[in-house]
């Protein structure tokens, strides 16, 4: 599942773009989901780790802009692929330290934005073939298959990978691991991190994993969730 939000203040611009971004032509057969914001203000409450995989984000805007908005994403979650546009191009933002995929001048045309989406997916893809991850705790590093990993769990300053047929403990803060983890793994819960992949049943306020245990989801994470567990299994089919 391909999570893409779309942040501007113009209602007419925000409405073609969207219709952009839908006429995209090869999304490699992944379900997506674009999910709209007026404003900075509106989007920065919905933002988690995890929760996104590209943002497009208008440039001037009233209160935050695009570019306050870019950095503080960046600073939370780096993974996430950041891109830009504006109406003028003496905004270009290149070299503010956001590693932003690419610029849009508005108005923006259809062959820009596929270009732009097709180097946000290019570089998600780069990222998504990562399977392992190594983990240090003290002297010892350890390597994990992401792939057998269950679901995520913080507690107490430490976070535990679950996984089939044994549990890891490391120091650190769930915030910590989100940006080392491929898109079907979500965040549910301030405390948990799931992955899809593992899942076999959603039921009102919480999922089932694939070795019975019931992850709570929060209420402000809920309607996220059933959108990307939905298409998660609509890409199953």
């Amino acid at each position: 599942m391909i999570r893409i939000a779309i942040v501007d203040d113009d209602k007419e611009f925000l409405r073609q773009t969207i219709a952009h971004v839908e006429a995209y032509p090869d999304w490699g057969g992944e379900q997506h989901v674009i999910i709209p914001f007026g404003s900075a203000e509106e989007f920065w409450p919905a933002f988690e780790c995890g929760s996104f995989d590209i943002v497009l984000l208008d440039i001037v805007m009233p209160g935050l802009s695009g570019l306050d908005v870019a950095k503080k994403i960046y600073d939370q979650d780096p993974a996430v692929i950041i891109a830009f546009v504006s109406s003028s191009p003496d905004h270009a933002p290149f070299g503010y330290g956001v590693d932003a995929v690419g610029y849009l001048l508005k108005p923006v045309e259809d062959l820009a934005v596929h270009a732009l989406i097709y180097e946000a997916l290019n570089r998600r893809r780069q990222r998504s073939q990562q399977h392992n991850i190594l983990l240090k705790s003290g002297r010892t590093t350890t390597k994990i298959n992401l792939n057998d990993v269950i679901y995520l769990e913080s507690d107490n300053k430490r976070v535990f990978f679950h996984s089939q047929n044994e549990n890891s403990a490391h120091s650190g803060k769930l915030a910590d691991f989100l940006t080392q983890l491929p898109p079907n793994f979500i965040q549910v819960h301030k405390s948990y991190v799931v992955n899809l992949n593992h899942v076999s049943a959603m039921r009102p306020g919480e999922m089932i994993t694939v070795n019975g245990r019931a992850i709570p989801i929060s209420r402000s994470f809920r309607a996220l969730a059933s959108k990307l567990y939905l298409a998660h299994v609509a890409d199953e089919v």
